[in-house]
């Protein structure tokens, strides 16, 4: 599981990086950058409920991308919690210009040390490496992984859950 989202996560870099280059930040226009990332990475259909949250959601995003230079956003966003990648592409939607190239660093370094993690995680389970104690951030990466690639559910704090669904 975790070679698999290590996996996604560098192809997911890979791909942000390949759109973001292929034409420079300052000649794109308005929601382009986001359109363009939008087609490369996103899914077929949308769920109807999450359409719905979306409108709600909109307002929180336009909020926090023009406070990004506030004390602290912008540390958060490219520490340990980042954006996954649908509220990722709906801020790059609503960013200007300047936002939208800090947004993307700041998700290129979430995804970096998230993959190291994963790195991590993986080596630890090869029998040469298994005697080393694997770290909170390491043993949680997989989870976190896909977090980041789907989007954490709004709805797991009230569905039971059980020591099979979080290490």
């Amino acid at each position: 599981m975790a070679i698999l989202y290590r996996h996604l996560l560098q192809e997911l870099a890979r791909d942000i990086r390949r759109t973001t280059e292929s034409v420079p930040l300052r000649r794109r226009r308005g929601a382009t950058l986001a359109a363009s990332l939008r087609t490369a990475l996103r899914p077929a259909g949308e769920c109807p409920a999450c359409v719905h949250v979306k409108s709600l959601e909109d307002g929180a995003l336009r909020a926090l991308v023009t406070r990004l230079e506030m004390l602290g956003v912008l540390d958060r966003l490219s520490g340990p919690a980042g954006l996954c990648l649908p509220h990722f592409l709906a801020g790059l939607a609503v960013a200007d210009e300047p936002s939208k190239g800090k947004l993307i660093q700041a998700e290129l370094e979430v995804l970096g040390a998230v993959t190291h993690h994963l790195d991590e995680f993986i080596r630890k389970h090869d029998y040469r490496f298994n005697k080393e104690k694997m770290t909170a951030d390491e043993g949680r990466s997989w989870t976190r992984a896909i977090e980041l690639l789907v989007g954490r559910d709004p709805l797991e704090d009230r569905v039971p859950s059980g020591p099979w669904i979080r290490p």
